[in-house]
């Protein structure tokens, strides 16, 4: 029974990551800049544990110009 409640956040993330593929020209530059879908995941994770995000436009600036997010605040709690 757990097996399948797992399943359904599992498959509404790779819906997520499918409509963003193919919809979102921001997240095609960042993976572009990354070379490799799992190094766009890797650096989303880190970054996240880290900072608070203001923006998703933003973070994938940041993510496609190699840089820190600017207006992020760094996460003290």
């Amino acid at each position: 029974m757990k097996k399948v409640n797992l399943s359904v956040p599992m498959m509404l993330s790779f819906l997520i990551d499918q409509i963003q593929l193919k919809c979102c020209r921001v997240f095609q530059s960042a993976l572009g800049a990354q070379k490799r879908i799992s190094y766009l995941w890797e650096k989303l994770r880190r970054w996240f544990e880290d900072w608070l995000l203001s923006s998703w436009e933003e973070f994938y600036a940041a993510l496609i110009n190699g840089v820190r997010p600017t207006k992020i605040i760094i996460n003290t709690s």
